[in-house]
């Protein structure tokens, strides 16, 4: 049927929720995934004990209007600890070679692999990391990814249903591209007014090294605000 990639691969516990987490969708999700969203295709998972083994196929169409098939298999683990859970999953993916090559004569493929993870240290305090790499035989903006950050329960602050969340990521331009590197650091908190409500205040810097032009950076600042019904 018609189903959303991301809703089955690349989660994590305190990073993977646009509508209640950060904003910035290199906290979301990998860009690197290349996630189809709400296109056909199918998905099975299969579980044994504490692991579990994800695989969708989708068909979507990309920039140039080219349609094309996505694959991914992901594995998971969940490991309890003394402090707390934690998520540990790596994924690869590939599409066939409907993508545009960086000579614009043949078309190529785009493939990687990603690694998230999402680990409790506490009832207050949780950590999260995304590594990611893809092929740049494709036309892409970046081929490596390393974030990670700080999820706050806002029972710290003696409100239990408020969090926070603390984010920082490096993305590597791709070698024949025109950004050398980018940087993006994210903050937020999030407030539950009700049992049907909450506001989000949000903060980002976004700084894009370019290769042969100047650098490009600025401050983005965002509110936030969810009703339930």
């Amino acid at each position: 049927g018609i189903i959303d990639g991301t809703a089955y691969l690349d989660d994590n516990a305190f990073a993977n929720d646009e509508l209640g987490q950060f904003m910035n969708e290199v906290f979301v999700n990998n860009p690197l995934a290349n996630l189809p969203s709400y296109d056909i295709g199918g998905f099975a998972e299969f579980g044994i004990e504490d692991f579990t083994i994800k695989a969708i196929v989708m068909n979507s169409r990309n920039e140039a209007e080219n349609n094309y098939n996505y694959y991914a298999l992901q594995v998971g683990y969940a490991l309890d600890t003394l402090v707390g859970t934690g998520n540990y999953r790596v994924y690869g993916y590939t599409t066939n070679s409907n993508f545009e090559g960086w000579d614009e004569t043949n078309n190529e493929k785009l493939r990687g692999i990603g690694l998230s993870f999402d680990q409790e240290l506490s009832s207050i305090f949780g950590l999260f990391a995304r590594i990611g790499w893809q092929d740049d035989d494709a036309v892409i903006d970046h081929d490596a990814l390393y974030s990670g950050g700080l999820n706050i329960s806002g029972e710290l602050w003696g409100r239990e249903n408020d969090v926070a969340g603390l984010g920082y990521a490096y993305l590597n331009g791709a070698s024949k591209g025109e950004i050398d590197n980018t940087h993006a650091v994210e903050a937020y908190v999030k407030f539950q007014l009700s049992a049907f409500s909450d506001i989000t205040l949000d903060a980002q810097y976004i700084r894009d090294k370019m290769r042969e032009s100047e650098t490009r950076d600025g401050f983005i600042y965002g509110v936030r605000m969810n009703a339930y019904f």
